[in-house]
């Protein structure tokens, strides 16, 4: 499925992933939401999604463009876009580019406020997550 963000309110896309699943053989277990822009968003989707996913069993994964220059840290040292968002997402990892790297960076992990290794990089060549 492919939606204009600008253009759709979170119940429409509700209502489409429920038509597709009931209507089709989609037995998706995760759904990702490419390029969700947090900064238009209503905190109130991601709770629509949330309950939208233990009622179908679902995950859902949000990616999100941040700029460096433009989106300031809160005290957590987490991305300020998503403040108004943050109880309700459950993990957030960000990925930042080293060179010919990009190392993934836990931020927070259900109830936990971190900031850890993980360890782990993606190679933007093959697209392969790796163990340092």
């Amino acid at each position: 499925m492919n939606f204009n963000h600008n253009n759709i309110d979170m119940g429409s896309v509700i209502d489409r992933v429920r038509t597709v699943k009931n209507n089709t053989q989609f037995n998706a277990d995760c759904i990702i939401v490419d390029g969700y822009d947090f900064r238009s968003g209503k905190p109130d989707d991601i709770v629509i999604i949330k309950k939208l996913a233990v009622e179908e069993n679902l995950v859902f994964w949000f990616s999100a463009n941040i700029n460096k220059n433009r989106d300031n840290l809160n005290k957590d040292g987490i991305p300020e876009v998503f403040s108004p968002f943050i109880e309700n997402l459950s993990i957030i990892i960000t990925l930042n580019p080293l060179g010919d790297i990009i190392k993934l960076k836990l931020l927070k992990d259900h109830d936990q406020i971190l900031h850890t290794d993980t360890h782990l990089k993606l190679d933007p060549k093959i697209l392969l997550i790796t163990e340092e």
